[in-house]
């Protein structure tokens, strides 16, 4: 194969576009919601994710090391007449868990650069780039730069009501 590859220049030049292009082509990372009304208050819960973390809870995502997903959390028929009456309202991240950033405790710079967050009350930004915030879907881009974990929380509120209610698990980037 590589004296084939020796001889036909052309192939290097494929087989290096092949592979850059294969590290950013990334499908996006989907993570479907419920809400479970079966609990006094109502809950979120994750019923399925396309990069769950090996052995851990089912709303732990895993971003594989040299990608860098749109990580898309999904409400399906949220304010309609037969789905949940919660929208999705946003996502936050910080470093401990349930301890969410602060002026005097802000997230890494390159943490708040990979989700496109406030340092100080790590709020993903959802009208960044392509990032988008609609009743039943959150999405933005991670851009993964580093190894390290971050707790997130999605929160939702009622349609036609104040309450809110809240998700908060992890996600485990492996960096580039």
């Amino acid at each position: 194969m590589y004296m084939s590859m020796l001889r036909k220049p052309e192939s290097w030049l494929v087989a290096f576009l092949g592979l850059c292009f294969s590290q950013v082509a990334v499908a996006a990372i989907q993570v479907e919601l419920v809400v479970d009304t079966s609990t006094t208050p109502p809950t979120l819960q994750v019923v399925s994710n396309s990069s769950a973390c090996a052995g851990e809870p089912l709303d732990c995502i895993s971003v594989a090391k040299f990608t860098k997903p749109n990580i898309r959390f999904l409400l399906e028929d949220a304010c309609e007449s037969d789905g949940p009456q919660y929208k999705l309202q946003q996502i936050k991240i910080g470093m401990i868990d349930k301890v969410w950033p602060s002026v005097g405790n802000p997230l890494w710079a390159a943490v708040a650069s990979d989700f496109n967050a406030s340092a100080t009350t790590g709020i993903v930004d959802l009208s960044a780039g392509k990032n988008k915030l609609a009743d039943d879907r959150i999405k933005f881009k991670n851009k993964n730069t580093a190894d390290y974990m971050v707790f997130y929380e999605i929160m939702a509120q009622q349609c036609a009501g104040s309450d809110k209610i809240t998700l908060d698990p992890r996600i485990r980037n492996y960096g580039r």
